[in-house]
């Protein structure tokens, strides 16, 4: 069966979910758990996660 190419792509339009591991950083945050620095790197790492998964098309 040849594969057939088709003339678009795909685009993903909408919000994501935020990760649990993101609400957990904010939460820690807010109750002066962990730093601006801290929070960041890990919505910086969550957002790299994201795109990664997205990458499939």
């Amino acid at each position: 069966m040849a594969k057939i190419n088709a003339p678009f792509k795909g685009d993903i339009v909408g919000s994501f979910l935020r990760p649990q591991a993101l609400k957990i950083a904010r939460e820690q945050f807010l109750r002066d758990g962990i730093s601006e620095l801290t929070l960041r790197a890990i919505e910086d790492a969550e957002i790299r996660e994201l795109v990664r998964k997205g990458s499939w098309y």
